[in-house]
Formats: structure tokens, sequence, C-alpha cells
């Protein structure tokens, strides 16, 4: 009964990991998603202003209108272009982080559900194992002591038992145990698909 409570908790704790795991996947994507449209919104903003630039006219007085003045403005709208494209070069920068670190994030959750996957066939497989086990024990036992002995089991557990076994062993176990649970087990069996014919 110890092991049966041991791997309900292997299996819930493996579920949890699983539901964290989908989670931290989801809020990556939503944040990539995010950031990627904002970075688009910014860029396209910058775009339309730049193009917006050249149909500005500056108006400056005749008498003011030297070619130092012309110069200075026209240093300034270069100083103004190239602080703009520093900003965005930045904000690429940043976006090649971000999405390098989300890949990576990404291959770290991959890595995880391979490995979780992993330990949940080799949990499996033992299980497996041991539900066959105690099926060669039961079908090695007379009818009577098998039924006192699955008369203090679970009925998922005797179910997963006598998938294992022959119908011909599982009614003479089935036939020293109380009608109702007999019934209920073989409700059960019913269900399932036969892995022994």
């Amino acid at each position: 009964m110890a092991a049966w409570k041991h791997n309900r908790l292997f299996y819930f704790f493996v579920t949890i990991q699983t539901l964290l795991l989908l989670t931290l996947l989801t809020k990556l994507g939503f944040s990539a998603f995010h950031l990627l449209e904002t970075q688009e919104k910014g860029a396209a903003r910058f775009q339309h202003r730049v193009a917006a630039e050249p149909e500005r006219k500056t108006i400056v007085p005749a008498a003011a209108a030297t070619d130092a003045d012309w110069f200075k403005a026209l240093q300034e709208k270069e100083t103004a272009l190239e602080k703009k494209r520093r900003q965005v070069e930045q904000k690429e920068k940043d976006l090649s982080r971000l999405q390098a670190e989300i890949e990576g994030k990404i291959t770290q959750c991959s890595q995880a559900q391979a490995q979780l996957k992993k330990l949940v066939e080799e949990a499996k497989a033992v299980q497996d194992k041991k539900v066959q086990h105690l099926a060669e024990i039961f079908c090695a036992m007379p009818p009577e002591k098998a039924a006192r002995l699955v008369d203090k089991m679970d009925d998922r557990a005797v179910t997963e038992v006598f998938q294992s076994m022959r119908s011909k062993e599982v009614g003479g176990i089935l036939s020293q145990i109380e009608p109702t649970r007999a019934a209920r087990i073989s409700a059960g069996l019913s269900a399932l698909t036969p892995r022994v014919q």
C-alpha cells in the first residue's frame, strides 16, 4: 500500500511540474509577443516622424538666412537624427538580447520536458513491472488466499493487477470475494483494454 501512495505522490509532483513548465512557457511567449509588438509600434512611429520631417519647412527671416544659420540648423538635424539612430540601434540590441534569452529559456524548458517525460516513462515501466509481478504471485496462489489479499487492496490496484492475468484466474479470485465488490471490479475491467488474452 505504501508503494501506491508513493507512486501517487510522484505522479502528483510530475503533474505540478508540468503545469508550472507550461505556465512559464506561456508567460515567456506573451512577454516576447508584447515586446515585439511594442518595438514594431516604436519603429513605425519613428519612421512616420522621419518621413514627415522633409515636408516641414523652416521659416527663416530673409535677413537672418545666412550660411552659418543654415549650417547650424543642418548640424542640429544631423545630431537629432544620429541620436535617434543610436536609440533604434540600442532597442534592436535589447530586442536581440531578449530574443536570445527567450530562446535559451525555451531550450531549457524543452530539456526539462524531455527529462520529465523520461522520468514518467521510467516510473510507468517500474509500475508495470510491479503490477506484472503481483499478477504472477496471484496466479501462483490458490484463489482463496489471493481473495484475502485482494480484500486489502483498493479497486483501482486490483483492476490493474487483474488486467495482467488470464480470465480463468481472475474469475477464480472474483468468485471468492464479496459480490458487490466483485461486480465493481468487473465493471472496471470491462472498461479497460485487456493486456493478457
